[in-house]
């Protein structure tokens, strides 16, 4: 199997715009510029691509999908990470929502439910580890491309990697280290391999032209 994990190019939220929903966050017009470099990367299509139900996630999929109009899409739960609850960061920027992030965070409490549309550490972690399992039940001998987001990317990356119980306070303060050291740009690819063992790649981004390119780490 092999599945390469793609992040959305840049959004509202990475610029530092105001947002008001999560899942509706578009992408600015250099992230539509960065998407249209995306198929670049690829010599042939693949066999499935997947895309995160989040508006920038498939925004940043659609040139792709141009593309190679004949590959089976699939909208799969590999959406953003988001644990802070939807009240109490409409309408504000990254930099308004820093210190919650902070607070969540150094709560490192894995079950923590922020409010409403929050998701608990815990709750990631199910998502993906559903996916890995999906994946390899049903497309082990496939590649598969999924459109996604940092810390989800993170997450399935760290999933793999850290080996023992990962949902209790020290799987969540090492995948907060993990995570910390782990930049993922804006459009940039990841290639992972599972064949008898966990492989993945540098982050690459070779394919957006040097002067488009965002770091897009103005996540939380």
């Amino acid at each position: 199997m092999e599945v390469w994990f793609i992040r959305h190019t840049q959004s509202q939220a990475n610029a530092g715009e105001v947002t008001v929903d999560p899942a509706l966050t578009a992408l600015t017009a250099r992230g539509r510029e960065q998407a249209e470099h995306i198929p670049a990367a690829f010599e042939r299509p693949p066999d499935l691509v997947i895309t995160s139900p989040y508006l920038r996630a498939q925004q940043a999929a659609a040139p792709f999908v141009s593309r190679f109009p004949d590959i089976p899409r699939e909208t799969w739960p590999v959406q953003e990470f988001t644990y802070l609850a939807y009240e109490r960061c409409r309408g504000t920027t990254v930099t308004e929502r820093l210190p919650m992030a902070r607070e969540y965070w150094d709560r490192n409490d894995p079950h923590y439910v922020d409010g409403e549309w929050a998701e608990s550490f815990g709750g990631l972690l199910e998502r993906v580890a559903d996916m890995w399992r999906k994946l390899r039940e049903q497309h082990a001998d496939k590649w598969v491309v999924i459109f996604s987001h940092a810390q989800y990317i993170r997450a399935a990356m760290w999933h793999e990697l850290f080996d023992g119980p990962k949902v209790n306070e020290r799987g969540m303060r090492c995948y907060r280290s993990y995570a910390a050291g782990f930049p993922i740009p804006n459009g940039a690819i990841i290639k992972c391999r599972d064949n008898g063992g966990f492989w993945f790649s540098q982050v690459l981004r070779g394919h957006i032209p040097a002067h488009l390119r965002t770091d897009g780490e103005a996540t939380l």
